[in-house]
């Protein structure tokens, strides 16, 4: 199952040490245009963890302590108003260079394209906070069809040298890289935390915002407003095309290389 209820994409977190975000509130004030970065420091048991706007580490928007094992509440800082916020510690550890991408666009990000959104959202026709999300949940999507989670097989289907769980590519074909992509948690949820340039995408993040945004005021297939729509899908279309994931298998944020869906050949027995 992917994480559709809040479906972030996690940068840099080699040790799997922080899962399950939730955050109930961001906007362009508290975020680097959807991103936030994240830390943590350890001291004996407890574990703070300190969320930031910027790359820099200057700016903090939440922070929250907590031990091992147990979900972290975070708490917006300097009136930030980020949040509420959580997220569950696998580990104690402290560390840094973890980013957090809530949205790949933002609302600012879609107005600066069509100035034409500052009106509907006057005229409270537009939400933001669902067309993001249901284009990040778009995106999660594509992604998985295309590079799918682990999947377990059993001795009947197995290719040489596989074990019974073996990485999943195109059609449940195995692939050497989309292992890398995918972190399952324990409450069986997979989040995306392995792909390095998620950043690539916000094009067609725009675009597909857009698209959603002017479909919900199509009113009948004579709307002129059809038409801006299918332009803006068309736009989306076009950017995902041109566009080749990369896995970051060190979990350093640096590219490694892309993925890619390898061919195996399957035999039974």
């Amino acid at each position: 199952m992917l994480n559709f209820s809040h479906p972030y994409i996690f940068k840099g977190d080699k040790d799997s040490q922080l899962s399950g975000w939730r955050v109930s509130s961001f906007d362009d004030s508290n975020t680097d245009r959807g991103k936030v970065y994240v830390d943590t420091s350890t001291v004996g048991a407890t574990t703070t963890v300190n969320v930031y706007k910027d790359a820099d580490r200057s700016s903090l928007v939440a922070t929250g302590s907590g031990s091992a094992l147990s979900r972290v509440a975070l708490s917006a800082s300097n009136n930030s108003g980020f949040g509420p916020a959580s997220v569950y510690l696998n580990s104690a550890a402290g560390s840094e260079g973890r980013t957090l991408i809530l949205a790949l666009a933002t609302d600012l990000d879609l107005r600066e394209r069509d100035d034409r959104l500052y009106g509907l959202h006057i005229e409270g026709e537009t939400d933001f906070s669902v067309i993001l999300t249901a284009t990040s949940r778009e995106f999660l999507t594509k992604i998985a069809s295309k590079y799918p989670p682990t999947v377990n097989m059993g001795a009947a289907l197995r290719y040489p040298g596989a074990t019974p769980a073996v990485p999943s590519g195109s059609s449940g074909e195995p692939s050497s890289l989309t292992e890398f992509m995918w972190t399952l948690r324990t409450d069986g949820v997979w989040d995306l935390t392995g792909m390095q340039n998620p950043e690539d995408y916000k094009e067609w993040a725009i675009y597909d915002g857009l698209f959603r945004i002017w479909q919900r005021k199509v009113r009948s297939e004579e709307d002129p407003t059809l038409g801006v729509a299918i332009y803006y899908r068309r736009l989306a279309d076009a950017c995902w095309e041109k566009i080749m994931p990369w896995v970051d298998i060190d979990y350093d944020t640096l590219p490694d290389r892309p993925a890619r869906v390898r061919s195996v050949r399957m035999r039974r027995g």
